[in-house]
């Protein structure tokens, strides 16, 4: 087929310029972070964290799996620009029917009971709408990832919006933004971002030459309508264990630990660099295992990306938590140094998920959506447990020891299901035997 004549080589000669975009785009999306903590007080970068969270959320309910299924689509697929349609066709009917209405219903609801939005005026309005543009191009960034435009789609996904949002920001500083003001610039960011993905998409499917007819869009979810399903439904699990401890933070504590507990997430996000930028090659590379059913080639790779991951992070890792205080003072200001105890905190767990690799990430990417589901359904149990007595007495620090439990629960068990049931090996406890087989 067309579709895996296309991309054999696709990583050959622009994995590196790929993996340097992903760490920009990384980067840019810590340096949005700082810029939010610089120019706000830490009880209006709270609401602006808890805003972009559900942004986030809202943009994995409207994109419903769609990015996933381009991943696997460029392997298999004759018309992937008519696919490519279909996917945003998709998109547009999951935010008219689910997003959209949640918007319409919360401005009716606090104009009819007299009383302010507790995230401020329009606020939540915006992070809704901004949902949208993010789903959008999350999927595009796929559909040029998966065809060979590995440098523009990494960083058009990851990188190109934040840049956008951090500029408007630093532009609004004379006019002391606040936390709507700066979702806006979220908004605008994602959208301007999003106009340059369309036309780059348009091209690179052109230039393929996958632009092939598919019968209806009908046709086409009822296809697919059990991966959409699945994937949209183990993605939503896990973001809601990772927007709860904001939320607990916000309703049971203050704002200003909503803040404390961000920056230190952040900061914490250094420890999945590596992985983070690993995996937009990996996910061309592990796509193909439903087609093939070929673990030997894959898992060399895995091995590879896990081993330069930890040597990589852990000397990070331990600056991080030898003096938390010392550089959270100097990237973030000395107002958030009360997050030293949850940074630590974090920083451990997530250096110990290092040594389970990609496994969360690959399970969903081979398309195992009931392991990948209940996995989210079992990380949640931390804080169906413990949060209610962590977070009001120990507020980010309570945060951040939910979130240790529940990443290392889903690492190390995606780990041990892949093992036992594909034959793909993610975690670092491999070595070779003499035969150079992985044992």
């Amino acid at each position: 087929m067309a579709g895996l004549e296309v991309r054999k080589n696709v990583l050959k000669n622009s994995a590196m310029f790929t993996y340097v975009a992903r760490a920009l785009g990384l980067g840019l999306n810590v340096c949005l972070s700082v810029a939010v903590a610089r120019v706000m007080p830490p009880e209006e970068s709270g609401k602006f964290f808890i805003l972009y969270a559900i942004s986030l959320g809202a943009s994995l309910v409207a994109k419903f799996g769609t990015d996933f299924l381009a991943l696997r689509l460029s392997h298999s697929s004759d018309s992937l620009g008519s696919d490519a349609k279909f996917l945003n066709q998709i998109i547009l009917i999951a935010f008219a029917g689910v997003i959209a209405p949640i918007g319409v219903i919360s401005i009716i609801y606090f104009n009819a009971i007299g009383v302010d939005n507790p995230l401020g005026g329009l606020g939540f309005e915006l992070a809704l709408l901004a949902a949208l543009p993010m789903a959008v191009l999350a999927t595009l960034g796929a559909l040029l990832r998966a065809t060979g435009a590995m440098v523009i789609g990494t960083f058009l996904e990851t990188g190109a919006p934040s840049l956008v949002a951090m500029v408007f920001l630093l532009v609004l500083i004379p006019l002391r933004p606040n936390s709507q003001l700066a979702i806006l610039c979220v908004l605008v960011g994602a959208s301007l971002t999003t106009v340059i993905a369309i036309l780059a998409t348009r091209k690179q499917l052109n230039h393929v030459h996958m632009s092939g007819n598919r019968s209806t869009l009908k046709i086409f979810i009822s296809q697919h309508f059990r991966q959409l399903l699945g994937t949209a439904a183990s993605a939503q699990l896990l973001y809601i264990w990772s927007f709860i401890p904001l939320a607990l933070l916000f309703w049971l504590s203050s704002a200003d630990e909503v803040a404390f507990y961000s920056v230190a997430i952040r900061l914490a996000s250094i420890m999945v660099l590596i992985p983070s930028i690993q995996i937009v090659a990996t996910g061309p590379i592990a796509a193909k295992y439903p087609l093939d059913h070929l673990p030997g080639p894959i898992n060399q790779h895995l091995l590879r990306n896990v081993r330069v991951a930890v040597a990589s992070l852990v000397p990070v890792a331990a600056i991080l938590v030898l003096i938390p205080g010392r550089v959270l003072s100097v990237i973030f200001g000395d107002e958030y140094v009360s997050a030293a105890p949850a940074l630590v905190v974090l920083v451990m767990s997530a250096t110990l998920s290092l040594l389970a690799g990609n496994s969360l990430q690959v399970v969903q990417i081979i398309g195992r959506h009931k392991f990948a589901l209940s996995i989210a359904l079992l990380g949640l149990a931390p804080w169906l447990l413990l949060s209610w007595r962590l977070v009001p007495s120990l507020g980010a620090l309570g945060a951040s020891l939910c979130w240790a439990m529940s990443i290392l629960v889903t690492s190390f068990g995606s780990a041990v299901y892949l093992r036992r049931t594909s034959g793909l090996v993610t975690d670092i406890f491999t070595r070779k035997s003499r035969s150079g087989q992985l044992l």
